[in-house]
């Protein structure tokens, strides 16, 4: 009965529940009463444990009689399936921390069980030896609360009562007994090492001794010639630690990293070859997993001289990213594609502080980086046209990567191009039938744009060159397209019926899209040289997706609303004569006007929103303005909540002025009441005396008077 009120939901949620609950009980809140029963159930679950404990250790289980051994086995595995489930689903933080600590006990005595059980086995006699023992179960129900993963972690990762036992001194015999045994560990006994290297490498690599072990263990697997299955768990294993190790903050760096690159990398390079595309594909993803001080000491690049670099390990990885080296298994090329895009952040992203200054700079030479960059953008070249999709995914990803890493460098330090790849080939895959290559397409042109369209690495005649700007609006309206998808089928204007699994793909692309767009309208020297109908069109889907707020998922509007601002005030002041910032205007305001009657919680973009109307106002003349009220059938906003705020942040009357104008003009005037323009015009002539500067005349801006007294005080 409590194994299944753990799991069930109403229960996770009042005892996570961290604030003052409304629900008053007579013993105080009632998460703090379910949590004292919880210690009470833990402090009874504790009890049973040391029975059972004690009963095997004196070896009573098996001298029993039949009934008592099936009420016992019985009593083993509804206990141990109690603390698994308490350990993997109670959450451990804030005020339920008190339960961290009983729970833990559990697992000490659940390893405690799992000890004698397996001393036990060795003692046991051979008449009552069998898979089927009950002993044997004990090993196997005891086990799992050690190893049972959190349900509270967002990452693959042992409980926290499991990690909080592993990192005291009680569990040193558990973990020698796991190391130590006969030539062969049991794949029981496998699967536990590897949950622990994944989650607690500083469990093995505390003792010397296990150290060493665990060392001939994986050495010993990884060796076996005959028999791929036992080669696999050899290289998992040591995947596992590797991983682990990146992902602790326990890790000991100079004890782990001799072990790892002396012994461990020797193996996965082996591995690499193997006849088995399992053990080959679990040995490139190792190999992703590495730290920068691996990379450096297996590199060998305590020489700045390029002949001294040792480029075995990095050539044989790329080698397994395409079939032109002779690799034919998909699952090989792709983990070795995306093993050399976690190479490349590992190896050469610059780490900065929050002001953006180098506090380690890349123990790399520049000629080092430009040579790795070359290598890959020829594999990946051709990886990115592979046959399965997967591979092609990953390939992107790869050159994302290098890309992203490589924006980080001061642009004089390199003599050449550093990412020679044809760049048609990498948004070609915008077209790509596969949704994850597309997403990743996005992501890649992001980070490589910046070396094709950037005046760092292009000349002002390579910019004005045809071909550039044809690629350049290629981009603008595919990735437009994009964005315009996700929008018509939220708003059910989709002429193509989209399954559920593209229609999520569609959202994802969206959102990339809308901010790889924002990378692409960072490149001025290009966006004034284009056809303003494709520029109109990219910022008026970005729009779109703020009026849409509502219906479309909020990371499309954060995207497309933080592209929108953070775009430059010469963006908005240089943009060709369209109706771009009329409509921004009008769907800012609209937002704005919103939000602010219905005193909803500030969405996460408000802000954006703010400043994005700020710049655009101040940018506008009267066209915009014109459009803006011209568009107020469409977009339908507050005239009033805009006039109050262009007093609000006392807007000056440079801008006053053309809305002035856009008022006065005969094709807005017939649409506004007569108080509304002179409402605007007071405000105007009202600010250009504040600021001693006389009123522009023009024919289409006379200052008009419809018989209402010029107050100097503006009302709100």
């Amino acid at each position: 009965t409590i194994t299944a009120l753990v799991s069930t939901m109403p229960f996770t949620h009042w005892i996570s529940y961290e604030g003052k609950s409304s629900m008053r009980l007579s013993g105080g809140n009632f998460s703090s009463r379910i949590r004292n029963s919880m210690l009470g159930v833990m402090s009874t679950l504790f009890g049973l444990l040391t029975t059972i404990k004690d009963k095997v250790s004196n070896g009573l289980i098996w001298s029993e009689d039949e009934e008592s051994r099936q009420l016992m086995q019985s009593t083993m595995e509804q206990s141990s399936l109690l603390a698994e489930k308490l350990c993997s689903a109670l959450p451990f933080s804030g005020e339920n921390s008190v339960l961290l600590q009983p729970a833990s006990t559990l697992v000490r005595c659940a390893g405690e069980i799992y000890v004698c059980s397996a001393k036990a086995v060795e003692e046991m006699p051979l008449t009552k030896m069998g898979s089927d023992s009950i002993i044997y179960k004990a090993l196997s129900y005891f086990g799992r609360v050690i190893t049972c993963l959190s349900r509270n972690s967002s990452t693959v990762e042992l409980s926290p009562p499991a990690q909080l036992w592993l990192s005291d001194s009680s569990s040193y015999e558990f973990i020698g007994l796991l190391l130590s045994g006969s030539s062969t560990l049991s794949t029981d006994r496998m699967e536990m090492l590897s949950s622990i290297a994944r989650t607690c490498p500083w469990a093995l690599a505390r003792e010397p001794f296990n150290l060493a072990s665990f060392c001939e263990v994986c050495s010993r697997y990884c060796g076996v010639q005959n028999n791929a299955a036992t080669r696999l768990l050899g290289l998992k294993l040591i995947e596992s630690f590797i991983i682990g190790r990146r992902n602790s903050s326990k890790e000991s760096e100079s004890q782990s990293t001799d072990l790892v690159v002396q012994t461990f990398c020797p193996l996965l390079l082996l591995a690499l070859n193997d006849e088995s595309a399992s053990v080959r594909s679990s040995a490139a993803s190792s190999f992703g997993s590495l730290l920068r001080v691996d990379w450096k000491t297996l590199l060998s690049t305590n020489s700045d001289a390029m002949d001294d670099i040792d480029w075995k390990y990095t050539n044989t990885v790329l080698w397994r990213c395409t079939s032109n080296h002779g690799e034919r298994n998909a699952n090989v090329r792709s983990a070795s594609c995306k093993a050399i895009g976690d190479l490349c952040t590992t190896c050469l992203t610059r780490e900065d502080d929050e002001s953006g200054n180098s506090v380690e700079e890349v123990p790399f030479t520049d000629d080092f980086t430009i040579t790795l960059c070359h290598a890959i953008c020829k594999e990946m070249e051709h990886a990115i046209r592979d046959d399965n999709a997967t591979v092609r995914s990953m390939a992107l990803f790869a050159l994302g990567n290098a890309a992203l890493a490589l924006k980080g460098h001061p642009s004089e330090r390199f003599r050449s191009h550093p990412m020679p790849i044809s760049f048609s080939s990498v948004y070609s895959c915008l077209d790509d039938k596969d949704e994850k290559v597309v997403g990743n397409a996005i992501r890649t042109i992001a980070h490589l744009a910046h070396f094709f369209y950037s005046s760092d690495f292009a000349t002002e005649e390579d910019l004005a060159t045809t071909s550039t700007l044809d690629s350049y609006c290629t981009l603008l309206t595919s990735l437009s397209a994009k964005v315009k998808l996700a929008l018509d089928d939220a708003t059910g204007e989709s002429s193509a019926e989209l399954t559920w699994k593209q229609r999520n793909g569609a959202k994802k692309h969206a959102w990339g899209s809308c901010t790889t767009l924002g990378t692409l309208f960072s490149f001025s020297n290009l966006t004034y040289r284009l056809d303003t109908s494709v520029l109109e069109t990219a910022l008026l889907e970005l729009f779109r997706c703020l009026q849409l707020s509502n219906t479309i998922n909020d990371k499309i509007t954060t995207a497309s609303v933080h592209t929108l601002a953070k775009m430059p005030a010469s963006f908005w002041q240089y943009l060709p004569v369209c109706d771009s910032i009329g409509h921004g205007i009008a769907t800012c305001f609209s937002f704005l006007h919103e939000a602010s009657v219905q005193r909803k919680l500030q969405t996460s973009f408000h802000s954006d929103v703010e400043s994005l109307a700020v710049v655009l106002v101040s940018s506008a003349k009267k066209v915009d303005f014109c459009n803006l009220f011209l568009l107020h059938d469409s977009i339908p906003f507050s005239v009033d909540y805009f006039y109050q705020w262009l007093v609000i942040n006392d807007v000056g009357s440079n801008v006053l002025e053309e809305v002035a104008a856009a008022v006065q003009s005969r094709e807005v005037e017939s649409r506004l009441d007569v108080s509304v323009v002179q409402m605007f015009v007071s405000r105007t002539k009202q600010q250009c005396r504040r600021e001693g500067s006389p009123r522009k005349e023009s024919a289409t801006a006379l200052s008009i008077n419809y018989g209402i007294e010029d107050d100097d005080d503006d009302e709100l």
